[in-house]
């Protein structure tokens, strides 16, 4: 989600969960008119922000979590020109809280279709330390024609007998089922879509995938706590209501700006799909049952033998796993979220690195960990307690 051309990168900035811009090719094109009586002096803002309209227009402005379709130049005070979606031929989309602040702040002065010279501040820009192609402290001009506000979606109906009243759990998390889902429910590891809208105790939304016309999609054991346990509650095709705790949410500290301290966070959720976990292949019918422990007081045993070649230590594999604690819960599986993962095997535990050099392409190991080559005394709280042993199937699908 960060691969984006120079002229993108130069726009945006790293914000919570935001997908990838839309590009839109065309000839190369010139901005448009400016109005007669389009003012001379530039009115400032509370923030520094400094703007005109060139162009006014009584349609819609946009909000801070709108997305917006716009053609725009950027210079420097020394006129140098670094960024120009008209130099390119390319109007961009993008979320208006996905961009730098003078960007978030100035496009929602203007209506669709009208035309705006922002003077930005370096504290409204790139900061002191400036980015690729902007000197630190810059402050940044530009030209913007706002060429389309696009129309939020809004959520999918609840059912007739949607119940008014929250229930509990014994975590603290309050939910109601706004619309039962026909499809079945996700796991804790489970990757699943989701459309949903996020807002505040003062009513405030701080997030939303309906403004942006796009869902996301992510294992639900990479989210807080309290959407974790709340998407078990409802099924594939369903609307889940959320009131999340702070302590199950972004803590005390918050997530500033956005988040405050101690915020109960509130949702609505649309469970799109739950994505179907993968499966372990074959066992070989003569696979040992015992397992054999190296010097290290690493346990292993080859569920699946094979005569593809076996990595070493600086290799990148490509791994299937699912690892379980010795009470037999699962923490984490590759096969629940549906898709392999790769890694250098000098990047993980050392059980990993060890065991996985004992395994041919195409195999399957079956690992016990001792906690002094994996998370040691302190574990990896909460997943992973103190001193814990961990255990691992693993299928090696490609050594590089």
């Amino acid at each position: 989600m960060k691969c984006f051309r120079l002229a993108l990168a130069v726009l945006l900035t790293l914000s919570l969960g935001f997908t990838p811009l839309m590009s839109h090719a065309a000839d190369k094109a010139e901005p448009g008119v400016q109005d007669k009586d389009a003012p001379k002096e530039f009115t400032t803002t509370k923030s520094g922000l400094k703007y005109r309209i060139l162009r006014k227009s009584n349609k819609e402005k946009p909000k801070e979590s709108s997305t917006v379709k716009v053609h725009y130049k950027g210079t420097l005070d020394n006129g140098k020109v670094f960024d120009s979606s008209y130099e390119r031929g390319e109007a961009i989309e993008f979320p208006l809280n996905g961009v730098i602040a003078g960007w978030t702040e100035g496009m929602q002065l203007v209506g669709e279709g009208g035309m705006i010279e922002l003077e930005i501040p370096y504290q409204l820009g790139y900061g002191e330390r400036g980015t690729q192609g902007i000197p630190g402290k810059s402050t940044l001009h530009f030209i913007v024609e706002l060429l389309e506000v696009q129309k939020p979606l809004e959520p999918g109906p609840n059912d007739a007998d949607a119940p008014k009243e929250f229930s509990e759990t014994k975590s603290g998390l309050k939910y109601r089922v706004l619309r039962k889902g026909k499809g079945p429910k996700p796991g804790p590891t489970t990757t699943v879509e989701v459309h949903y809208k996020g807002w505040l105790d003062s009513g405030e939304t701080f997030d939303s995938s309906y403004d942006r016309r796009e869902p996301i999609k992510f294992p639900l054991n990479r989210v807080v706590k309290g959407w974790t346990e709340g998407m078990q509650l409802v099924g594939e095709g369903g609307k889940i209501e959320l009131e999340i705790p702070y302590e199950l949410g972004y803590g005390e500290a918050g997530r500033p700006p956005k988040i405050p301290a101690k915020a109960t966070l509130h949702f609505i959720v649309e469970l799109l799909e739950v994505q179907v976990p993968a499966e372990p292949g074959a066992v070989d019918k003569d696979a040992p049952e015992k397992f054999t422990t190296t010097k290290s007081g690493l346990k292993y045993r080859i569920r699946r033998k094979t005569d593809g070649a076996k990595p070493i230590g600086d290799n990148v594999v490509k791994v299937h796993y699912k690892g379980w604690l010795d009470g037999g819960k699962v923490f984490d599986s590759s096969y629940d979220r549906g898709e392999p993962i790769e890694f250098p095997l000098g990047g993980v535990i050392k059980g990993w690195t060890e065991g996985m050099q004992l395994v041919g392409k195409g195999g399957m190991i079956e690992l016990e960990i001792p906690y002094d080559l994996a998370y040691g005394e302190e574990g990896r709280p909460p997943v992973i307690p103190a001193k814990a042993t961990l255990h691992f199937i693993v299928e090696l699908l490609e050594v590089k």
